[in-house]
């Protein structure tokens, strides 16, 4: 038997699409800022952060991947 997962921590908001959404807006963002470094050394900042912020989500659902990839959901009938 398995054991039941803890309400609250990670568990609760553990997706992976919404992980890789952020991940993929992240380097969007990365990839604008480092278009307009030209206009400023402001945009090259902005660019290695969100580049860190993304690297940093991917680091984390990869250390914690059966979390965010091993959710079954049961089909629930309406009553």
């Amino acid at each position: 038997m398995t054991p039941q997962p803890q309400k609250g921590g990670l568990e609760t908001v553990a997706s992976f699409p919404l992980a890789l959404a952020l991940v993929l807006i992240g380097f969007f963002f990365a990839i604008v800022s480092l278009r307009q470094v030209s206009y400023g050394y402001r945009h090259l900042f902005f660019s290695l952060m969100w580049t860190g912020i993304s690297i940093g989500i991917a680091a984390v659902v990869r250390t914690n991947g059966r979390i965010f990839c091993n959710r079954p959901r049961l089909h629930k009938p309406r009553r």
